[in-house]
């Protein structure tokens, strides 16, 4: 019995189903979900307005980049495993590192198709979350910074 196949798959490219509004929204959440389960405290907030990109599909689009600096971590790896947990749980996958001889634990979920990128930093002088949000439909003029 022989099967034949003709033609090609074609798989499109889509946008993402969200707004940079949206996009922004889910990374900040997610932010202040990891710096509760992180025991809270002080921290920095770094965002500013957003940024040009392409979307998936070859649209123009707008992300944001998005950063917070807190306290140093008693226990780097403890709280990196948390952060894993929680960003898996929330759907995110991430690969870890020990980076600088071992002392910088690091989580990272890699840009993916989206524009997407989650990081996490963690040593004894400061824990650092970092995102760039989904590259979603819309214009960078119309999101000018913060400040």
């Amino acid at each position: 019995m022989a099967l034949a196949l003709s033609g090609c798959a074609r798989f499109e490219k889509k946008d993402p189903d969200m707004t940079p509004e949206e996009s922004n929204a889910q990374i900040t959440e997610l932010f202040e979900r990891t710096i509760v389960a992180l025991g809270g405290g002080e921290w920095s907030n770094s965002i500013g307005g957003a940024e040009a990109c392409v979307t998936a599909a070859g649209n123009q689009g707008a992300q944001f980049i998005i950063q917070r600096i807190g306290p140093g971590s008693r226990d780097p790896e403890g709280d990196t495993e948390l952060v894993r947990r929680l960003w898996v749980d929330a759907g995110f996958a991430t690969t870890h590192a020990l980076l600088d001889r071992g002392t910088v634990q690091q989580l990272l979920h890699p840009r993916d198709a989206n524009g997407l990128v989650l990081e996490f930093n963690a040593t004894e002088h400061a824990l650092i979350v970092f995102g760039q949000t989904v590259c979603a439909p819309g214009d960078d003029a119309d999101y000018p910074g913060e400040g």
